[in-house]
């Protein structure tokens, strides 16, 4: 069951997207608040998610990030990460409004750049009980030095500058291309695949995605460093003050999230992302947390590239 709807963040901006609620309901729902990730919009591919999480059971709050889509939000096709999370957290503040939502069982989910989103929000919000973080964005610094040639640093630092000063001045914001056919223009994500996925997928199933955003975001997108809030996550839930746990051992219960390639089946296979999404959601206490199992491995990169998966 899917339906429209929209809710307003803290300062005012009205963001629009879809709530799913399982076909039988016997009562309120754990619910998993999603969003997608650098410049793509809730039409590509986050449906089949959204469908496979209310087939096992639970609801789910599909949004746009501000400034794109359905969603509104000045300058259009802006991206700010900072903003993007405490999106994320007015979400969650909407979803526990809820008649058919579990307020005490709620879940983030997130892909690529709001992959990142989702780490900070669970290292963060305490509301939330279960974080998976799909392919996330763990370092912009880190990410950018491998996108952008050595020898192209300096000039896009260059173009950063003279955007700033633009800006101060009162001109219009740059944009840049999201992705471009020719990898060694300007564009913001200088991949073979990048191209292939945006340009394909916007044309089949979202044509109101845009192949631009403001250099800007670009900029934030090298400061911002969500693997420092890994350690942060576990746990998730208040425990009244008795969480006398060690660094270490924050540290070690860092690694109980889900950092699950995405592929173009929702619900890939036994003990896959979905199941531990729903045993995360299912199994809270309100005073004992209990997490999300561990994907293998916890890999950023290269473990994505499969047809149809939520890219971005």
């Amino acid at each position: 069951m899917q339906k429209d709807i929209d809710f307003k963040t803290e300062d005012g901006v009205t963001l629009r997207g879809w709530l799913y609620l399982p076909d039988r309901l016997t009562g309120r729902v754990p619910v998993v608040v999603m969003a997608h990730g650098f410049s793509a919009v809730k039409e590509m591919y986050l449906d089949r998610y959204a469908d496979a999480f209310a087939a096992g059971g639970l609801g789910v709050l599909v949004f746009d990030n501000r400034n794109f889509g359905a969603s509104g939000g000045e300058p259009r096709q802006h991206i700010d990460p900072w903003q993007q999370v405490r999106d994320y957290r007015d979400a969650i503040t909407f979803a526990s409004t809820l008649a058919d939502i579990d307020a005490d069982r709620i879940g983030v989910w997130g892909s690529s750049y709001s992959g990142a989103h989702v780490l900070v929000v669970g290292a963060t919000d305490r509301r939330v009980k279960c974080v998976v973080a799909q392919v996330p964005l763990i370092s912009g610094h880190r990410n950018a030095r491998r996108l952008i040639r050595a020898d192209f640093i300096a000039p896009v630092q260059g173009q950063f500058d003279a955007d700033r000063k633009a800006r101060y001045t009162g001109q219009p914001r740059a944009m840049i291309p999201v992705v471009a056919q020719d990898i060694v223009g300007p564009c913001a994500l200088p991949t073979p695949d990048s191209w292939q996925w945006f340009t394909e997928t916007g044309k089949n199933r979202a044509p109101a995605w845009r192949n631009e955003v403001t250099l800007q975001s670009v900029e934030m997108f090298t400061e911002y460093e969500p693997g420092a809030y890994i350690e942060w996550i576990s746990p998730t839930v208040d425990d009244g003050g008795r969480r006398g746990r060690s660094l270490d051992g924050q540290r070690r219960g860092a690694g109980r999230l889900s950092a699950s390639a995405g592929a173009q089946e929702a619900d890939p296979a036994p003990g896959g992302p979905l199941r531990r999404l729903r045993q995360g959601l299912r199994g809270v206490e309100r005073r004992r947390p209990r997490l999300v199992r561990p994907a293998p491995r916890y890999e950023v990169a290269n473990r994505r590239r499969e047809k149809g998966c939520a890219h971005p």
